[in-house]
């Protein structure tokens, strides 16, 4: 097997090296021939190599804070003014309070530095939100309350949007792939009613392209600015393709690798590359025991009926996680044989 073809079960399906991370060289006895080289510098072009699986690496967060800022964006993106300091603390305290994340956004292409800027907070597990207007720091102190649901209930639909990680400044893979990614998935749904915006770091530099789509949280990975329009169009008509899927925010990391494990496995049974989202649902999730969690899967045998997957939590081998960084452990999952039997 091609390192950069398809992986083991459980794992993901590698995109082959793109373009943009291979250098040519010219072989010394032929002007004329070339070898491709992957840029294994990389981490991105790293993490596909080692094949990496991709699923159940969705950052886990239930509520999304997006607040629009044309940039430019600080590492992280609390630091980056004028979110630093006082307000910038608390907020990070109401996110790991609430189980939520916050993301830089802004829009694609070049655009006008707006004094009145968005703000938005999103529910995935019912798809609502509350949003407003800010233009200075004051007014991004309702925040704090809209967390902690004391500013009123999320009440508005959520809009479809599409969030592409182009965070350079946090690893140069998110800049490099996701700006391309950014401009050409805008392009292919400019006629539709989706939003497509830049964002700040959504972990796993590693994945890159990167994109999350709200308000249903899927995350996915090793996007290209080939396939990122045809994914996204799939995704905009309720269709995923599982090979690019890295999990569903508001699970917990052994339950959206039983999720992906679960539409991949559709998608084999059905030769295709896309499968909608709703045939296969997580139900219950167990306890994890002895580094085993137990999930159940809602219609991936028959509709109504669940089937139960155990997911192992494993210790990757030590890697480097960004461009430049010493090599870390990270997590990954694999499903086990799984045991059928009716939903509880």
């Amino acid at each position: 097997m091609s390192r950069a073809g398809t992986v083991r079960s459980g794992a993901t399906t590698c995109s082959r090296v793109s373009r943009a991370d291979r250098r040519i060289r010219s072989r010394p006895k032929d002007r004329h021939s070339i070898e491709i080289m992957p840029d294994v510098g990389r981490c991105s072009v790293a993490s596909a190599l080692r094949e990496e699986t991709l699923a159940g690496t969705a950052p886990e967060a239930r509520r999304w804070v997006l607040i629009e800022h044309p940039g430019p964006w600080a590492k992280a993106p609390l630091d980056t003014p004028p979110l630093a300091g006082s307000l910038g603390q608390r907020l990070d305290q109401a996110l790991t309070d609430f189980g939520a994340k916050v993301l830089l956004v802004r829009r694609t292409g070049r655009q006008e530095d707006s004094q009145t800027r968005l703000w938005r907070v999103v529910d995935t597990a019912t798809g609502l939100s509350l949003s407003g207007l800010w233009r200075t720091e004051r007014d991004l102190e309702v925040l704090l309350p809209a967390l902690a649901g004391c500013a009123g209930p999320l009440s508005e639909p959520c809009p479809e949007m599409v969030l592409v990680c182009t965070h350079g400044v946090r690893d140069a893979c998110c800049a490099i792939k996701g700006r391309p990614i950014a401009g050409a998935v805008a392009k292919a749904l400019a006629s539709s009613d989706v939003e497509v915006l830049e964002c700040s770091h959504l972990n796993g530099h590693r994945f890159a392209g990167t994109a999350l789509t709200l308000p249903d949280g899927l995350c996915y990975g090793r996007l290209d600015q080939s396939d990122a329009p045809k994914v996204m169009k799939a995704h905009a008509e309720g269709r995923v393709w599982p090979d690019k899927l890295r999990g569903q925010t508001g699970l917990v990391g052994a339950a959206q690798a039983a999720h992906v494990w679960g539409l991949r496995e559709l998608a084999t049974r059905t030769g295709s590359t896309d499968v909608a989202l709703s045939d296969v649902q997580v139900g219950s999730v167990a306890e994890e025991s002895g580094g085993v969690t137990r999930v159940e899967l809602v219609g991936l045998a028959r509709p109504g009926e669940g089937t139960w997957v155990d997911v192992r939590r494993e210790d990757l081998a030590p890697a480097p996680l960004s461009c430049g960084k010493s090599p870390e452990s990270a997590r990954g999952y694999t499903v086990l044989p799984q045991t059928a039997r009716a939903a509880i």
